[in-house]
């Protein structure tokens, strides 16, 4: 009960095991509260109902499973406002380990880290992700010969991504407003000349005796097969290898000749 007797209502909110409340912005006499503590007034009542409802008609159109109870608390009250970039980045980073990228996962997370510093802060908002920051942003890491591509196109791909969950412009949900990539231009990275590896070398490198090991699977063993068979596919990129399935291996008969077996 408050000061001048009336009694403040509160929306609750349960999501797994946890709760919260809202205010509705409504007040009840005593005489509108049961002994159960329910609500009688039916003008009070009817108004929550219908929060209720379009309440539920918002998250509906969300996949919440994945949202804390402070999350949904602040979309129901706030919309847009409090949108966590920083939190999102990081559950993208963690599907893909999830998936078995975990080296792509460690440069996503490395690029949140490195745009957390320079913002100054471990929470960013999506709100807060305007061109002119990025851009700034872009302009530390010009002496960073990869970073300054790997990293702005590891946050645009994070981005891009949100924008598909959390708006839906033909249901006219715009849950955020602008994306500030489109003015952002990217540089792209200083990659060094590739250098042409004789015959002669990939003989010695393939015949190079491999330390005694009391594994069934030395990793040695395993290192140098994967680097014969990137060297072998002209320098195929060991996350393609890896994605590889039964299908995509063919011989070309042709070929065979006096080298088959």
């Amino acid at each position: 009960m408050r000061s001048d007797g009336y009694y403040p209502v509160y929306i609750r909110v349960v999501h797994g095991r946890e709760s919260a409340f809202i205010k509705s912005g409504k007040v009840v006499a005593k005489k509108s509260i049961s002994k159960t503590r329910e609500i009688r007034d039916s003008e009070v009542l009817r108004y929550c109902v219908e929060l209720i409802a379009e309440y539920n008609k918002r998250l509906n159109l969300h996949d919440i499973s994945s949202w804390t109870i402070k999350e949904i608390v602040s979309f129901l009250v706030n919309g847009d406002a409090d949108l966590n970039f920083s939190q999102y980045a990081r559950k993208y980073a963690d599907n893909l380990i999830n998936t078995g990228h975990e080296r792509t996962a460690k440069n996503y997370k490395a690029a949140l880290r490195h745009l957390e510093r320079y913002i100054g802060t471990n929470s960013i908002k999506f709100s807060q992700l305007f061109s002119n920051v990025l851009t700034k942003w872009i302009g530390t890491m010009v002496e960073n010969n990869r970073c300054k591509e790997m990293y702005p196109v590891c946050m645009r791909q994070v981005f891009k991504k949100a924008l598909i969950e959390f708006n839906d412009e033909e249901k006219g949900i715009i849950r955020i407003e602008f994306n500030p990539w489109l003015k952002v231009q990217i540089p792209k990275a200083d990659y060094t000349a590739k250098k042409v590896i004789s015959a002669e070398a990939c003989r010695e490198f393939f015949n190079s005796p491999l330390p005694e090991s009391k594994m069934v699977n030395p990793l040695p063993e395993i290192g140098r097969d994967v680097a014969m068979m990137v060297l072998c596919l002209a320098g195929m990129n060991t996350a393609d290898i890896f994605q590889l399935k039964k299908e995509n291996y063919w011989r070309d008969r042709s070929m065979l000749g006096q080298h088959e077996g």
